[in-house]
């Protein structure tokens, strides 16, 4: 009779854990942003919010601007790492890794526990960056699989989110449907991981992979933590995302913004796009290309900015815009997510030059197929 009451009790908690993953695919995966009433429970950007109109957390420079953007992201940070948390408790992750290892292992190098990171990515670049730092930290994937994850989180980062808001303002000009568009970005997050996972192989084939201890403390009956309540869960996953947030984003994020007003001030930027320019007629676009290509590189809205106004006067097609789009997000905002997400993930700073050129290779590479397919 225990034996049937304990295989009950296995079955249920099992079940309880695909549900979770369930509704956490949902939850991250932007299917009902549009929606309203009681269904915006299922939106991860419903249940965060955003600040009132008098809450101004953009518009200054320098050190100001990055440390007011941090504090913008504390929010989004704190919450997701706790219902990861809530998510881990219910053994959503153990699903995860049942479901999406035989799919994600061979796509990419990475076990299926990761699958909720990639999603949330879909929508949010600090809240996954926090999140694959956690991964890791309780010894669910080695150093050499955080590296393929934060690859393939750097490149396009925020991909949906991003691409309807911020992208927004280009989305008139294109010559293809916008859908075409987007799965060419979704592609470059697949290469970027796969970049890491080819370096990894061709020039440290005798590395050994880092795998901290697991402490996600399941128990080989059902795939659940330590007796605590979900709301403990809750909290104590909150107080951890505080953390993560005040000790490593901060001060990368205050980093990369010290870069961007240094590239402002010298005059540095213009420099740039002026010696990128005969580069920009290799994928049929006029050299003044470069000038949106490397705005973006530092903000994706400056860049979208800069390129809807040389379509607007003449200077770009909407062929060339739609060639230019793609290539413009898989280098958007960089020089900020060394901060947000490379920072935030905990990987090795001395192979952030490793990410950066991932980068500008699914750039080229989405450059050409845009052409092929334009």
């Amino acid at each position: 009779m225990n034996k049937v009451n304990g295989s009950r009790v296995s079955l249920w908690r099992e079940a309880v854990g695909y549900m979770s993953l369930a509704f956490a695919v949902l939850f991250f995966s932007g299917i009902f942003s549009s929606a309203t009433g009681w269904t915006q429970l299922f939106d991860f950007q419903a249940i965060v919010g955003s600040y009132g109109p008098e809450v101004n957390m953009t518009g200054g420079v320098g050190v100001k601007e990055g440390f007011m953007q941090a504090i913008s992201i504390a929010p989004v940070m704190v919450f997701s790492v706790a219902f990861i948390g809530c998510i881990e408790h219910l053994g959503g992750l153990r699903a995860a890794q049942k479901l999406l290892t035989p799919l994600l292992r061979p796509l990419m190098g990475v076990p299926g526990v990761c699958g909720l990171a990639m999603i949330l990515n879909w929508q949010s670049s600090d809240a996954s960056a926090a999140v694959a730092r956690r991964l890791y930290d309780e010894g669910r994937i080695s150093d050499m699989e955080r590296e393929r994850l934060v690859s393939y989180m750097f490149v396009t980062a925020a991909t949906i989110g991003v691409f309807f808001s911020n992208g927004a303002i280009l989305l008139p000009y294109f010559a293809c449907h916008s859908g075409i568009v987007l799965v060419v970005i979704m592609a470059m997050k697949f290469l970027a991981g796969n970049l890491v996972r080819l370096y990894q192989l061709a020039f440290e084939r005798h590395r050994v992979p880092v795998k901290l201890a697991d402490t996600g403390a399941f128990e080989e009956s059902g795939g659940v933590q330590e007796k605590k309540g979900l709301v403990d869960v809750f909290m104590d996953n909150a107080a951890q995302g505080f953390t993560l947030w005040f000790k490593k984003l901060v001060p990368a994020v205050i980093f990369g913004y010290v870069v961007v007003r240094v590239l402002e001030v010298t005059n540095l930027m213009q420099v740039i796009s002026t010696v990128c320019g005969p580069v920009m007629g290799l994928f049929g676009l006029p050299g003044e290309a470069a000038v949106p290509l490397i705005t973006g590189y530092m903000t994706l809205m400056a860049g979208c900015t800069s390129a809807a106004a040389l379509v607007q006067s003449g200077v770009m097609s909407s062929v060339q815009v739609t060639v230019l789009f793609p290539m413009m997000y898989c280098v958007a905002s960089h020089l900020i997510y060394v901060g947000r997400v490379l920072g935030a993930s905990g990987v090795d700073s001395k192979k952030y030059s490793l990410f950066l050129g991932s980068g500008i290779v699914c750039a080229i590479v989405s450059g050409i197929i845009m052409n092929i397919i334009l």
